[in-house]
């Protein structure tokens, strides 16, 4: 992940017990994993067809809300 999105995140997430670093690194390794995956095995990964446009929009609304999650336990947690 770029180091000023993480920057960016840093300040927000500082004093929380969300590690938004690790979050990221998890996010973009299963992005990684899930696109090599599919171009080795076929079009489909847990039934999501990632060469289509409504699959891949469902992978980016999946990750919007895990992000949506974390910034919410981090307000909480403040």
């Amino acid at each position: 992940m770029g180091q000023k999105l993480l920057a960016t995140t840093d300040e927000h997430f500082s004093g929380t017990k969300v590690n938004f670093r690790a979050i990221g690194a998890l996010l973009v390794g299963g992005i990684y994993y899930s696109v090599l995956h599919t171009l080795h095995n076929g079009g489909t990964f847990s039934d999501l067809d990632l060469t289509s446009n409504e699959g891949q929009k469902q992978i980016v609304i999946a990750i919007e809300q895990i992000v949506g999650w974390a910034y919410d336990e981090a307000e909480k947690s403040k």
